[in-house]
Formats: C-alpha cells, sequence, structure tokens
C-alpha cells in the first residue's frame, strides 16, 4: 500500500507556492506559479507526474497505480524468495537438530551405563579395600605407580617413601579391578 502526504498553500494570487509530497523516505517538491506546478523529483519516488492546472482549491495529486504495481510485485517476489531461502535453512536445522538429538541419546546411554559400572565398581572396590591384605591406611602398598601413570590418575595418588601409590580410599573402584587381590587373615585365625 502506497501513502502519500501532500500538502498544497496558495495565497490568493498564487504566484509562487510550494507543494510537497512525501512517498516513504522520498519527496517531490515542485514549484507553483501562474496555476501551474511542475514536479521535479528529489529522491527515489517513482510518481509519474506532470504539469498540472489548479484552481484556486486545493487539488491532489496521486500517483500512476501501474507503476506502483509493478513495484509491489517485484518486492513481493523479492520477498517471497528470501522467505524461501529462509524456509531452505530452518529446514536444514531442523535436520541437523535431529541428528544431534539422535548422538545425543546414545551418549546420554552410553554415561548412564558408565556411571551405572561405576558405581557397582566403588561398591565391590569399598569391599575388597576394606578385606584386602595390601590396604593399610587407605593406601593400596601392593602397586606402584609410574610417574606417568601418576599423572594420569591425579590427585588419587600419594608419594611415600619414592613409591607412587594409590588412595583407595578416594578411589574403591581402583581395588575393584585389581587381579591380585588377596583377602586379609582374620584375627581370630592362626
Amino acid at each position: 500500500m502506497v501513502s502519500w502526504s501532500i500538502l498544497i498553500s496558495f495565497s490568493q494570487d498564487a504566484h509562487s507556492e510550494v507543494m510537497s509530497a512525501e512517498y516513504h523516505s522520498g519527496s517531490i517538491t515542485s514549484l507553483a506559479s501562474r496555476n501551474q506546478l511542475v514536479f521535479n523529483e528529489t529522491s527515489g519516488c517513482r510518481a509519474l507526474t506532470s504539469i498540472l492546472t489548479i484552481d484556486k482549491k486545493a487539488s491532489i495529486i496521486e500517483p500512476e497505480p501501474a507503476v506502483y504495481k509493478e513495484d509491489v510485485e517485484e518486492r513481493l517476489e523479492r520477498i517471497e524468495n528470501k522467505v524461501e531461502l529462509i524456509s531452505d535453512v530452518i529446514d536444514s536445522i531442523e535436520d541437523r537438530f535431529e541428528g544431534y538429538n539422535a548422538a545425543l541419546a546414545l551418549y546420554e546411554n552410553r554415561i548412564t551405563k558408565i556411571e551405572q559400572f561405576q558405581a557397582a565398581a566403588g561398591m565391590v572396590g569399598a569391599w575388597k579395600a576394606s578385606t584386602c591384605r595390601f590396604q593399610e591406611e587407605g593406601v593400596c602398598k601392593l602397586w606402584r605407580l609410574s610417574p606417568d601413570a601418576a599423572k594420569e590418575l591425579g590427585d588419587i595418588v600419594v608419594e611415600e617413601n619414592g613409591v607412587t601409590r594409590v588412595v583407595v580410599a578416594k578411589a574403591p573402584w581402583f581395588c575393584a579391578l585389581c587381579p591380585l587381590y588377596k583377602q586379609r587373615k582374620q584375627a581370630t585365625e592362626n
């Protein structure tokens, strides 16, 4: 829809009058003398105008409908093309999202299984650590760790007399994985 705002002012003799018509950001100005308006296009407004004869009453000047119909059709086509491109992008994003969703579900399943294994290893390891003859004060005296292994295990290691060992009180899962477990002799046994 094209909207025009037209202001026409005349004196009684209509010698020199100014008319301003605005269309969005463009404007057309004209000078009136001897009851004729001559329009000069000063910006992007595409109105077909000509010399008009005016009387002492205000006249309304309208743009030619064909010019705006073509302009609207061109704009509509550009908008339709942009909407189609945006629709394609949205479809692509939806496809990627579905792929990420499937991958995320797979990883969530794997993480759940790892957490279940870790919980079971913690329970079994805690029992083994409390009953193992190689565990003293929460530290495994059986295994000696290389500097690389100690670095990889991080804060669950301690150094005693120049030997790096595992603090099984912090990592009972280590005991659960130990193939060399030996049960501590009971105090009542001889």
